[in-house]
């Protein structure tokens, strides 16, 4: 599988150019799937605090224009979307296969500080981490700080996912971001790519950018930058398979 992944200027609508050159550049390079970063369009809800419903509902209108923008894309879309769940939202990750939506994972873990006030803005639906399936190849959704539980990589794993994607909204040091992708890939066998946003937001809240992807080895195997922000990768499922009788990977808990 040719799968794609990016790094997307911050705080763009779903009428920016960017996804013109988004969805012509990947279309060229027959691309069967592609990560946006994310919740890609709009303002970044939680650069401040409190919850604002108008705020909100601006943000899902915003992604719901996204989605119809890449509904006849001839590949695959994964990326997370805010969808409502009163009192707050949900940061839903999602699969747009030939138009039909599919809801794969809600995010689980929080951060709430300086920029990323989460928790004012977001709940957790309390269902789990499950793989879903795209054209024989099997996907698993970490959103941003769910990079940071291995033991999810692992749970992955179990389930026979072949690639780990990882929507993100992310700034400080990238390369704490690549350290947490390796290691979920030497753990699990599997690849793992994610794309995020780049720039500074409107509130002043500044993400680092570096889309990136990892083999089932754990070494990185490309990456974006600001004047190459769109790649693609081949996905190998037999490397994958081969990973997983390797170590750590084989090795099951005795507790």
């Amino acid at each position: 599988m040719r799968l794609g992944f990016l790094e997307a200027p911050t705080d763009i609508g779903p009428e920016s150019s960017f996804w013109d050159n988004t969805y012509q550049y990947f279309e060229n390079q027959r691309v069967e799937a592609l990560l946006l970063n994310e919740m890609p369009v709009g303002s970044w809800l939680a650069g401040k605090r409190p919850f604002k419903r108008s705020a909100a509902n601006a943000s899902i209108l915003a992604h719901d224009k996204l989605m119809n923008r890449f509904a006849t894309a001839s590949f695959t879309l994964f990326g997370t979307r805010p969808v409502v769940n009163s009192p707050k939202l949900e940061n839903e990750a999602f699969v747009l296969e030939h138009g039909g939506y599919k809801k794969a994972h809600t995010k689980a873990f929080f951060p709430s500080e300086d920029g990323f006030f989460e928790r004012d803005w977001f709940q957790h639906d309390g269902e789990g981490f499950s793989a879903v399936s795209v054209m024989g190849v099997k996907f698993g959704f970490m959103i941003c700080t769910e990079l940071m539980f291995t033991e999810i990589a692992r749970s992955y794993a179990k389930q026979g996912v072949h690639v780990i994607v990882v929507p993100r909204a992310t700034g400080g040091d990238v390369e704490t971001w690549k350290t947490a992708s390796s290691m979920a890939a030497i753990v699990s066998g599997c690849y793992v790519v994610s794309s995020n946003r780049r720039g500074v937001s409107l509130d002043g809240v500044s993400f680092n950018g570096g889309g990136f992807a990892f083999g089932p080895d754990g070494k990185e195997i490309s990456e974006t930058s600001i004047q190459n922000p769109f790649a693609v990768i081949d996905v190998d499922l037999k490397l994958v398979t081969a990973q997983r009788s390797k170590y750590p990977c084989y090795i099951t808990t005795n507790a």
